[in-house]
């Protein structure tokens, strides 16, 4: 079962992770994203983790 935003949330805030890793888990929120519900996406939204995600994506190496 896919994991939810909320579970998303809790990897992109606290675990380092290789480029690949990271690659992977946008893959994951990309996906998840579709399935959530609006309430979901704005608390996703609202925590700062999309754009934390993004700025990492954006930096890697």
């Amino acid at each position: 079962m896919p994991r939810s935003l909320k579970e998303l949330e809790k990897s992109i805030f606290g675990k380092d992770m290789t480029d690949k890793e990271w690659l992977e888990l946008n893959k994951e929120v990309d996906e998840a994203w579709k399935s959530a519900t609006d309430e979901e996406r704005q608390e996703f939204e609202d925590s700062g983790a999309g754009d934390m995600l993004g700025q990492i994506i954006e930096f890697m190496d």
